[in-house]
């Protein structure tokens, strides 16, 4: 399967969303909606039997609306907060997501099945 296809459209598909969402000022429907049309994309896509150019279409719709969601979900804080708000909770987030490595060993050391 090429995998410039769907990471191509997903691209395009960043830029129009993007543009979209600033023109109209909304931020929340265009990513609830863009996060609802990846998962649906992506429950398509599992479906048995599906032929290949179906499921390629499906995991094109899928890229376009997750990385849609993601690329407007950075947009949330600032529209929420304010200033030095703003600033400290994406800080904050980037304090959780990089101290997480550091955090995922004792997580997976409690969950691990004591008897395999």
């Amino acid at each position: 399967m090429d995998f410039r296809i769907p990471w191509g459209a997903a691209a395009i598909g960043i830029v129009l969303a993007g543009h979209h969402s600033d023109v109209t000022g909304e931020r929340r429907w265009h990513l609830t909606l863009a996060g609802v049309l990846g998962a649906a994309a992506f429950a398509v896509s599992s479906i048995p039997g599906i032929s290949g150019t179906a499921g390629l279409a499906a995991l094109t719709i899928a890229a376009i609306g997750t990385e849609c969601a993601l690329c407007l979900f950075w947009t949330l804080p600032t529209g929420i907060l304010s200033g030095d708000a703003a600033a400290a909770g994406i800080a904050l987030d980037q304090f959780d997501r990089k101290s997480f490595r550091i955090r995922q060993p004792l997580f997976n050391r409690h969950h691990q099945r004591p008897y395999a």
